[in-house]
């Protein structure tokens, strides 16, 4: 008897459409998008494939970047973000002078599998894109403080570490024990290399004498990550007794302040949940940095029924910035909920999601959030 039968085939056509962008270069952000769109390879019977975008710098895809999600269905959206993010990596670009400021071309295709069946894996063809690339930044960043107190070791010491004060403020805090006649140093933003990434107190290669007046030094840095031996010069106390000291360097405003004494710094709670409730310029609810110098912020405070809405900013006065939350970026469909119950830990973001438990009786609830590795746990405090 003849098997009449339908039977999965080999696939031999499969084709991705020509991307909206055309020949137009996408710049890549937190807001832009990617959408590609294809046809169903023909395996001769209805099943369901899953499908992976591949983007390379060449046709020969030799070595592909694999994007993480994978579809169901024949079309997707890929947010600039983690294009920009996975380029990133790939590229090995460890801060924002790495990029280029040119448009890149990168070619992309879809691989579409039947899962356990190695025969059923095709690749479409592959379209041109050009993209315009920016560094992502997915947690605060370190400035490394080299010399006496660190035994002048160019490749850093993770006791000697100042912590960004959010993602991409280019602004870095820390507090230090300093023992007497140890007080020289500079910074720099990457280690490995005497000559270059050096944040000092002038070009030249040699120390600047400091005094902390009324237990305050505020001055100029020198910082040009372009040009070899420049910022070299340290900042100097000769006659330095000892004691802990705390450390803001503004790599924005090129500016350097060293105070006497450690300085634990707050995080802003703003929601629904917060003492003055949704109120960006004065949240009245902190988180507190404990201890200072550590990066790890908590706090401990009532949430009333049905009011359990909120997300952290590191610094108050505006809505599409400083912000810390449960989804990144700052468009429209960012500004979300994430709903969660107690006990809970996850990650943060550079964005505006926000943490929610919907139908909240009320009670007292403590948070913790890690600035070294942007993470959060959300715990009952009854």
């Amino acid at each position: 008897m003849r098997d009449t039968q339908p039977r999965i085939e080999k696939p031999t056509e499969f084709v991705l459409n020509e991307p909206y962008e055309g020949t137009n270069t996408l710049v890549l952000s937190p807001t832009a998008s990617l959408t590609l769109s294809w046809s169903q390879p023909n395996y001769g019977v209805g099943t369901v494939p899953e499908y992976q975008l591949e983007i390379a710098p060449d046709e020969s895809f030799a070595d592909p970047i694999v994007l993480p999600t994978i579809y169901t269905i024949a079309k997707a959206t890929v947010s600039g973000e983690v294009l920009a993010k996975q380029i990133q990596d790939a590229q090995g670009w460890e801060s924002s002078d790495d990029v280029p400021a040119t448009p890149l071309t990168y070619y992309v295709r879809v691989k579409s599998v039947i899962p356990n069946w190695e025969e059923g894996t095709i690749y479409s063809n592959a379209w041109p894109l050009s993209l315009l690339p920016y560094y992502v930044v997915s947690a605060p960043r370190d400035l490394y403080l080299v010399g006496q107190p660190e035994g002048w070791d160019i490749a850093g010491n993770e006791n000697w570490i100042l912590k960004e004060t959010g993602i991409e403020t280019n602004i870095y805090e820390g507090s230090f024990d300093i023992p007497a006649g140890e007080f020289q140093f500079r910074f720099y933003t990457k280690t490995g290399n005497w000559e270059l990434n050096s944040v000092g107190s002038q070009d030249d290669d040699s120390p600047v004498e400091i005094a902390l007046t009324d237990g305050e030094y505020i001055g100029a840095v020198f910082y040009d990550p372009n040009t070899e031996k420049s910022g070299k010069g340290s900042w100097q106390i000769s006659d330095w007794a000892g004691g802990v000291v705390t450390i803001t360097v503004d790599l924005k405003n090129m500016s350097i302040k060293i105070v006497s004494g450690a300085v634990a710094k707050v995080l802003y709670v703003v929601g629904a949940c917060s003492a003055n409730a949704w109120n960006i310029d004065d949240s009245g609810t902190v988180l507190t940095e404990t201890p200072a110098g550590s990066g790890i912020y908590e706090g401990e405070f009532d949430v009333a029924a049905d009011s359990f809405t909120f997300r952290i900013y590191s610094e108050p006065g505006e809505w599409n910035a400083n912000s810390l939350g449960s989804i990144s970026g700052y468009a429209d469909e960012s500004d979300a909920d994430t709903n969660i119950s107690l006990p809970y830990s996850g990650n943060v973001f550079d964005g505006k999601g926000k943490w929610a438990v919907p139908g909240w009786a009320g009670g007292k609830i403590h948070v913790k959030l890690n600035l070294t590795d942007m993470t959060i746990d959300i715990v009952s405090a009854e």
